[in-house]
């Protein structure tokens, strides 16, 4: 949407896109800013936590015989923009359904680093006045793939031109079987 973030300084990274895979986790023939993906605009802040659950089988003597570990690996941001289409996305069309998520960092350590992984977001809004732009959450649990899933050249050529967007990795690249997202680093030219 022209002019929705013209007073917004984008720091050169923090940004997420959402775009609606099939059961397959391949994209949609056609993409579809408001229908099947989103941009979500500039970001106040975002991370990607571990939350890691541990459980311990002891005998009854007390002694532990065995340990379980697993873990849960989130996206959370709060966005900056809350124009209608967003928010209508957000609250609405998300639940239930699968996304790739692509999300650029920024220039760390003297390379761009852009974040891909398989989610499921959380139909949510949370909207307060004043202090709206840094009030609306987004939140998405990371699904790891039971097998690879590759995403080639042309599939990010897609998402650039329908979102409007620039994707420094060339692609193709992989989500590996069981990982909960790929991390690709690009020199800075």
């Amino acid at each position: 949407m022209a002019g929705v973030s013209a007073n917004i300084k984008d720091k050169g990274g923090n940004k997420i896109t959402l775009i609606e895979l099939d059961s397959a986790f391949a994209l949609p023939g056609t993409i579809t800013p408001g229908t099947n993906a989103i941009d979500l605009g500039h970001l106040a802040e975002s991370k990607m936590p571990t939350n890691p659950k541990e459980q311990e089988f002891e005998s009854e003597d007390g002694i532990v015989r065995a340990r379980e570990q697993s873990r849960v690996i989130k996206t959370e941001a709060t966005m900056m923009e809350r124009h209608k289409q967003l928010v209508d996305f957000i609250a609405y069309s998300v639940a239930g359904k699968t996304y790739l998520q692509y999300r650029y960092a920024g220039i760390v350590n003297g390379k761009y680093q852009e974040y891909f992984a398989i989610v499921q977001p959380k139909d949510q809004v949370n909207i307060q006045t004043p202090g709206a732009a840094k009030s609306n959450k987004y939140e998405a649990t990371h699904i790891a793939p039971d097998s690879a899933v590759v995403f080639s050249s042309q599939d990010l050529t897609a998402i650039e031109n329908a979102l409007g967007i620039t994707i420094r990795a060339a692609g193709p690249f992989t989500i590996s079987a069981n990982r909960e997202f790929v991390l690709i680093e690009t020199n800075v030219q």
